[in-house]
């Protein structure tokens, strides 16, 4: 099999892909000048300040390993083909994902990247929905591997972890290494022990190592903790 590593947050390691959370175009130029063996594609959600402030989920891909061969967002409302929101959440939700193929073996799978809405547990479920929907219609297109990383803003048994948990696995719960630590750390003022993001992939895929990137020695990067997971896609 391909052993490949994913990262939720970017927190120094050479993934294959990443997923990241809350870029802006400010921050999306400045990465691109940083992190010159990557490639990245986000679509801003709308519905903020300005365009420039907007913020999206991108993916980071290893530029000479993979071919974005396809890429797309959609959102996470009644209507997930153009910018909108869902009735009552507090703000418009986006889900981004890109087909990745390797350049030298032909390997594929898709990244999926997403963040559940905060201010409104029916929208952050409904938000689920749409996500495992789109995961149906993108397993019938390509079948190939899937990973769904993201921030939930829920904990695991609630009901969109619940939604996404009915159709892959959770990495940490799967992998043969792991642990369960806090993800949202709120700058360290918060430890709950339990994560809120979440890296998912398909069910008859193994997980070698799940882990929660939490080393603040040169200080916080972020409000939440990176979590990354190897995978190994079975050939």
């Amino acid at each position: 099999g391909r052993f490949i590593n994913f990262c939720l947050y970017l927190i120094g390691v050479k993934s294959d892909s990443i997923g990241t959370q809350e870029m802006n175009q400010d921050w999306i130029d400045l990465l691109a000048c940083l992190l010159g063996d990557y490639d990245s594609y986000g679509v801003i959600r709308g519905g903020d300040d300005s365009e420039r402030k907007s913020k999206m989920n991108a993916v980071f891909w290893l530029k000479d390993k993979y071919t974005a061969e396809k890429k797309d967002t959609f959102w996470l409302s009644k209507t997930p083909d153009e910018e909108s929101r869902y009735e009552g959440a507090g703000c418009h939700r986006v889900c981004t994902w890109v087909l990745l193929t390797n350049k030298q073996t032909g390997e594929q799978y898709i990244h999926m990247n997403t963040h559940l809405d905060n201010a409104s547990e029916e929208a952050a479920n409904y938000g689920a929905e749409v996500i495992t929907s789109k995961i149906d219609e993108l397993r019938s297109l390509y079948g190939v591997p899937i990973v769904l990383s993201g921030d939930f803003n829920e904990f695991e048994g609630m009901p969109a972890y619940n939604t996404v948990a009915e159709l892959l696995q959770e990495t940490r719960l799967a992998a043969a290494k792991t642990e369960t630590k806090t993800t949202y750390q709120g700058w360290g003022d918060v430890n709950t022990g339990k994560p809120i993001d979440f890296i998912f992939t398909d069910n008859d895929i193994p997980v070698s190592q799940y882990k929660v990137l939490d080393d603040t020695s040169n200080g916080y990067v972020s409000d939440h903790n990176g979590i990354m997971a190897d995978i190994s896609f079975a050939e």
